[in-house]
């Protein structure tokens, strides 16, 4: 008997691709805009800082410096660009 079995083309292909799943890309530009905390919340940056800023009160100014958490319905599509997070 022979000791070296020989294999098709075919096996010799799903071989060389089934040893491991590809990685999960995680979305960058989701990467840059929010973050995780441990318990899974998501927070992002308040909106309307840009420009016509002077004309507001104290207290609008200080609350737009201050990180806000995107709506919960929301979190659910943040989670699933970043499968490698840590608050998942």
């Amino acid at each position: 008997m022979n000791q070296f079995t020989i294999q098709s083309k075919f096996e010799i292909r799903n071989s060389k691709f089934n040893k491991e799943m590809p990685k999960m890309k995680t979305k960058k530009s989701v990467v840059k805009k929010v973050k995780i905390t441990k318990n899974g919340k998501v927070i992002r940056r308040a909106t309307g800082q840009n420009h016509y800023n002077s004309k507001e009160t104290g207290a609008e100014g200080r609350a737009k410096k201050k990180d806000k958490r995107m709506f919960r319905a929301d979190e659910k599509n943040i989670v699933a660009a970043l499968p490698y997070s840590i608050g998942k």
